[in-house]
């Protein structure tokens, strides 16, 4: 757990753009709340 909040301070901390990190969190988001079998399955 402590390593998955160092891990988002260090991306928040970075110099990458916004809407990179948004991005990222809402492509993770949507492949966390698909169910299994789907297509990013195969």
């Amino acid at each position: 757990m402590l390593k998955m909040i160092a891990k988002l301070l260090r991306v928040l901390n970075s110099d990458a753009d916004p809407a990179q990190i948004s991005l990222a969190f809402c492509l993770a988001l949507v492949a966390g709340f698909t169910p299994l079998y789907t297509l990013h399955d195969f």
